[in-house]
């Protein structure tokens, strides 16, 4: 009897992956403290052709020569298209117009500016000091691939009921916000040593490369065409619902559709998709009616316990073990004191020391969590990979990149995906807040949306009284879309026998 074919097996390891811990879900998370990235992994370990030979997606020496370049452009579109998956969904799960109030624009430009800038720094520092035979361009793309805060590892703890019984919403929607937008936001600090590469750090035409294709080309035009794209999405998906043209089924896998084509656009025109991603579920979600009916149906958390699993089940059977244990090429004890001192010192003192100026940390012990919860995942390998093919030929350090940088992410994997008991921690100690009081007060969600928890647990209970929190803006006829929204009526047909015809989708 032949083989099992590697895509049967995948089929079948990954389906039972996502069967069990769905019977499981509760105990793994609540009891043990366990998330589905961390479990995957060591799931893929264990397929590995390190462990059990079962699972064999690309060739063990994958991460080194030039004959592999076709096995990394393949987990390269992997990773941008899950990447792009959640991002926009995260963009579409943080609060209509969040990105304009001013506390968030202060927050923001902390975490992407100084935060994001010396993560980069001191990472490329730790790899300098503690890999000898690693050169300083080395050691800044490194750095630059290990610089952004992963999204798909982010949304596995920030996101869910879990994460709203024990986060503080404002905190939530920062980590959301920070891994979404830094993702895209991480292409200069990786083009800089690549483009310095490129013209032999010759000054002028790497500065002339940096700000006309990367700052211009690739972050401004991303960021356009993101808005552009889920500004017709929303206008579309309005004039569809209008006429009774779009089920629900359909509106369901919308924001999945939009960032596959966001992804397939940007790609085509040779520009930021991930930070296109971003800014369509912006978009998108401008009027907060995507945001709520996704609190309804949890579709997207449905679709992130997949891709979720499927990304990470791939990353730990292709781990390089071999290149790890070579004492001729990264001795394993200074990898192991890379990780540590990545995790330790990549962005928690300058989150400590900027905290107050951040309007969104609240406290010091927020400022803590917010610094330590940095986790590294498959954006820093959609990196590695990014800058093995925008490398010249002659570059022999390729294989030294995804190695140094696969072993950080395994390490962010084990800590960030056993984090919890921080979280439960974080949350018991009494903050300025009093604990849970942030998520919202009575007749609240931990949204701010005044009835939602108790209409999502089945309840059916509409908005009573303002229920308005953390500042937000909310007419009498968003109060209402949004009761009917939880109660079943997503259609907005009540809101609009009530009179409210102009805003089921934008006004």
């Amino acid at each position: 009897m032949p083989l099992p074919d590697v895509r049967a097996l995948s089929c079948l390891f990954l389906g039972l992956f996502v069967l069990a811990f769905g019977l499981t879900s509760r105990i793994l998370k609540e009891s043990l403290f366990l998330s589905e990235p961390l479990l995957s992994t060591l799931l893929g370990v264990l397929l590995s052709p390190k462990v059990f030979n079962i699972l064999h997606f690309f060739p063990q020496d994958w991460d080194q020569g030039f004959a592999q370049d076709a096995a990394r452009e393949s987990l390269a579109w992997f990773c941008r298209i899950v990447i792009g998956i959640q991002v926009l969904f995260a963009a579409s799960t943080i609060p209509s117009r969040w990105l304009l109030r001013r506390e968030s624009v202060r927050s923001m430009a902390v975490m992407l500016g100084p935060v994001m800038t010396v993560g980069w720094l001191v990472s490329s520092g730790l790899v300098r000091a503690a890999l000898p035979r690693t050169t300083w361009t080395e050691a800044l793309i490194i750095g630059a691939c290990i610089a952004p805060t992963d999204p798909v590892l982010a949304n596995s703890v920030v996101k869910g009921i879990y994460a709203e019984r024990h986060i503080p919403r404002h905190v939530r929607e920062l980590l959301i916000a920070e891994s979404g937008l830094n993702d895209g936001f991480g292409t200069p600090f990786l083009f800089i040593p690549v483009l310095a590469v490129h013209h032999a750090f010759n000054p002028l035409p790497t500065t002339r490369d940096f700000i006309l294709h990367i700052i211009l080309y690739d972050v401004l035009l991303g960021s356009l065409l993101g808005v552009a794209l889920g500004y017709v999405a929303r206008k579309g998906l309005k004039f569809a619902r209008r006429r009774d043209m779009i089920d629900r089924e359909s509106m369901l896998v919308f924001s999945v559709a939009l960032a596959l084509f966001t992804i397939g656009v940007g790609e085509v025109i040779r520009t930021n998709g991930l930070l296109a991603c971003f800014f369509a579920g912006t978009a998108l979600n401008w009027t907060d009616r995507i945001r709520v009916e996704d609190l309804h149906s949890h579709f997207s958390e449905g679709v992130e316990l997949f891709f979720d699993s499927a990304v990470f089940l791939v990353l730990g059977t292709i781990l390089p073990f071999n290149t790890w244990i070579d004492p001729t090429f990264l001795p394993l004890p200074n990898l192991v004191l890379l990780g540590v001192l990545v995790l330790v010192f990549r962005r928690l003192p300058v989150v400590l020391a900027l905290y107050k100026i951040t309007p969104l940390i609240k406290t010091k012990k927020e400022g803590m969590f917010t610094g330590y919860f940095g986790p590294i995942g498959v954006g820093a390998l959609y990196y590695a990979l990014m800058a093995t093919d925008r490398l010249p030929d002659d570059f022999a350090a390729r294989n030294k990149i995804i190695a140094a940088t696969t072993f950080i992410i395994f390490c962010s994997i084990i800590v960030h995906g056993t984090s919890a008991p921080l979280i439960m921690l974080v949350s018991k100690i009494p903050g300025r807040y009093g604990g849970r009081q942030p998520d919202g007060g009575a007749g609240t969600d931990a949204d701010g949306i005044p009835g939602e928890r108790d209409a999502l647990l089945g309840d059916g209970i509409p908005p009573q009284g303002d229920g308005n929190t953390a500042g937000q803006r909310i007419t009498a006829s968003k109060h209402d879309r949004r009761a009917y929204s939880a109660m079943g009526d997503p259609e907005g047909v009540q809101c609009n026998r009530n009179g409210n015809t102009g805003g089921d989708i934008g006004e």
